[in-house]
């Protein structure tokens, strides 16, 4: 995500060379920055990494402020057209994996059930 009125908001894609020198906003899990570094051909640690963040939604309001850009999935969370910030995508394209956990034998309302049986159907 980054903003629409900054030099890389321009762009149509985001190449490695775009990260190295930008303020990173980038997920706290290991392997999500293995991944990032590993599609961008550095070590982490030469990445301008700014700031970290486990929810999404506290991703975009940083970078709605100017702190620099996010690295995340697209389309994770809903941005309306009136939206400062916006989505680019990365070329090449970097495909990561996901996983979604729950407690064993939890009880579940009846829409989070509903969820969790469309997920299993989809694996």
């Amino acid at each position: 995500m980054v903003l629409k009125e900054s030099l890389l908001g321009q762009k149509e894609y985001l190449t490695p060379d775009d990260l190295i020198n930008a303020s990173l906003l980038v997920s706290r899990r290991t392997i999500v920055r293995n991944e990032i570094a590993s599609w961008a051909g550095v070590d982490f640690d030469k990445l301008n990494c700014v700031a970290t963040f486990n929810l999404v939604n506290n991703a975009a309001v940083m970078v709605e402020e100017g702190l620099g850009i996010a690295l995340t999935i697209d389309k994770i969370i809903h941005l309306h057209n009136d939206s400062k910030i916006k989505f680019i995508p990365f070329c090449p394209e970097l495909n990561v994996g996901n996983v979604i956990v729950w407690k064993k034998n939890q009880t579940f309302s009846q829409a989070s059930q509903k969820f969790l049986n469309m997920l299993k159907k989809v694996r």
